[in-house]
């Protein structure tokens, strides 16, 4: 058992949720996670080479972009929801120094609170994160003491 953060920075990142008809997106759009994790970890073959892990847990993800509407007004979002992740993956040990793969998937939470008198722009815009998922994959250098 033990515990770790993760930091996920994606910058140029297309967002689908650009509803075409009501706005796009312009350049400039990042999306970053925040996360604290609890992990565990099966030791598994001569010396504890091999470790299967599950983690998951919670933190936040943020946009940052423009967004463009129909008539050329760009408004400057910088937003963040409550999310949360799940993954497994594998480690494995030559001594010290190992490999690392997981895959993981993220979930922002739901925010559906158009106020009224808003415009169907200002509501998609407002949630522009609502409900976001998405899974990631990731390889790297592991170190053990």
């Amino acid at each position: 058992m033990g515990a770790e953060g993760i930091a996920d920075f994606a910058p140029s990142v297309e967002v689908d949720r650009a509803y075409p008809d009501v706005f796009g997106f312009a350049q400039n759009n990042y999306i970053n996670a925040y996360m604290a994790n609890a992990i565990g970890v099966w030791r598994m073959g001569h010396e504890g080479r091999y470790e299967p892990f599950l983690s998951g847990g919670y933190g936040a993800i943020n946009f940052r972009g423009d967004i463009n509407d129909l008539a050329g007004v760009v408004e400057h979002q910088n937003q963040s929801r409550v999310a949360g992740n799940v993954g497994g993956g594998l480690m494995s040990f030559a001594g010290s120094w190992g490999f690392r793969a997981d895959v993981r998937w993220f979930r922002a939470t739901r925010r559906n609170d158009i106020v009224d008198g808003a415009t169907v722009q200002q509501g998609l815009t407002k949630n522009l994160l609502s409900g976001l998922d998405f899974w990631r994959a990731n390889v790297g250098v592991a170190f053990r003491w």
